[in-house]
């Protein structure tokens, strides 16, 4: 990033550089592992990596679209928030989950919710 910043590049690059040594390190540590616990790096890939970008995209996508909508203000940060809370919550729970997984969320729900109710 030192290089960058001394080349004239925007900050914005400081982000685009770290994602992609991040990147780069999660493929080495990929197949560290793959070599130590005997994982398919592959199989990671397509049980992990495959879930998250689906999960990312309406998370990064719609809060941004969001923020442009609103003027620039204390309330847009708020809205801003609360937006990415519900996307983030929505997509996970429907993109990132496997059904024995949100079947799992659900029943906790259920638990939790239940108590709440011979409480009051």
């Amino acid at each position: 990033t030192y290089l960058a910043f001394k080349l004239g590049f925007s900050p914005t690059y400081a982000y685009i550089i770290y994602i992609f040594i991040y990147l780069l390190l999660l493929f080495v540590r990929l197949y560290l592992m793959q070599e130590l616990i005997q994982m398919p790096m592959m199989m990671y890939i397509k049980k992990v990596i495959y879930r998250i970008i689906p999960t990312t995209i309406p998370i990064l996508i719609i809060p941004y679209y969001a923020s442009l909508q609103i003027s620039p203000s204390i309330y847009r940060i708020f809205i801003t928030g609360v937006i990415s809370i519900i996307v983030s919550v929505i997509s996970i729970y429907m993109l990132g989950l496997s059904n024995s997984e949100q079947n799992f969320v659900k029943n906790k729900l259920k638990i939790i919710f239940n108590r709440k109710k011979y409480v009051n």
